[in-house]
């Protein structure tokens, strides 16, 4: 059963002025805004103004499990130069994990200096978000979950939907669309406000006490979905498990890994230690993506 506020929520928007507001939205001019300027400009988009002056916002936020024994993947590019049965850049126990916050950019989820743990739900979508092109060389790294991982996602099952009625669930949908439009568009030079947008929608309407991280759409590999992990909270929920380092061989119609040397990770250890012969993952030689 969905919240009476949020029905009740629902039936005080007026649609035609939603998208009248979405509209002058993506009319604006909205690089160069501050977090403050921006997080402003979403607002009058999503909030609805009473005769009070008071205004207000609901929206329901969908959980997402991933049981334990779930496998899911990251990867880090490999600069050529880089010895691949010796990688420098991955030899220490904490390069598996999240990078040193003075390293970190602005990303789809993390503001600068805030270390969040990125993965994949498959070793594809992995290399999109990394940008791997034809020929570098890169690591894939695969986590295994130890615990149950309920992370939120934007917006609404059909479950939910279909509890409401036609006017209601129009809104609820104009509203989702718009989150999930600014959430996943792509970034890119002079367009560093979308990450910013991301960031304010994630962090300011669904990130929650219990929140441990987020899932969503990714927008490199379209189809694919991400998983982000809250920096240290992500050792509590993953267990590293293997390293291949590899170089990416793609056509028009396929790719395929060329799989170099691999590490089977032993928490035990100070640094990873990797190994050209076959130990139970993925063999070496080309192997095709799938």
């Amino acid at each position: 059963m969905l919240p009476i506020e949020l029905l009740k929520h629902l039936d005080t928007i007026n649609k035609k002025l939603l998208k009248k507001k979405i509209l002058k939205y993506r009319s604006s001019k909205l690089g160069g805004l501050s977090r403050e300027q921006l997080s402003e400009k979403i607002i009058e988009v999503l909030c609805t103004e009473h005769p009070d002056g008071q205004r207000s916002f609901m929206m329901q936020a969908n959980t997402l499990n991933y049981p334990i024994g779930t496998i899911l993947y990251r990867v880090r590019w490999i600069d050529s130069a880089e010895d691949p049965l010796n990688p420098k850049s991955m030899t220490e126990l904490d390069s598996a994990w999240m990078p040193p916050a003075e390293k970190v950019q602005p990303g789809r989820v993390n503001r600068k200096g805030e270390a969040l743990l990125y993965t994949a739900a498959a070793p594809a979508t992995a290399l999109a978000e990394a940008r791997i092109k034809d020929g570098d060389m890169f690591a894939l790294i695969s986590y295994e979950s130890k615990s149950n991982c309920n992370l939120n996602s934007i917006g609404m099952t059909e479950d939910q939907k279909n509890e409401l009625n036609a006017s209601r669930r129009a809104k609820a949908e104009t509203l989702e669309r718009f989150l999930i439009s600014e959430f996943s568009r792509d970034s890119g030079d002079g367009k560093e406000h979308i990450y910013l947008a991301s960031d304010i929608i994630t962090k300011d309407y669904f990130d929650y006490p219990e929140t441990i991280g987020w899932a969503y759409k990714s927008v490199a590999n379209p189809g694919g979905v991400n998983i982000c992990f809250k920096g240290e909270v992500a050792k509590q929920h993953l267990e590293a498990k293997t390293i291949v380092i590899g170089r990416l061989h793609e056509s028009k119609t396929d790719q395929k890994i060329e799989v170099i040397s691999s590490c089977f990770i032993n928490n035990g250890s100070s640094e990873y230690n990797y190994v050209t012969e076959h130990r139970g993952g993925i063999p070496p030689g080309l192997q095709r993506l799938v």
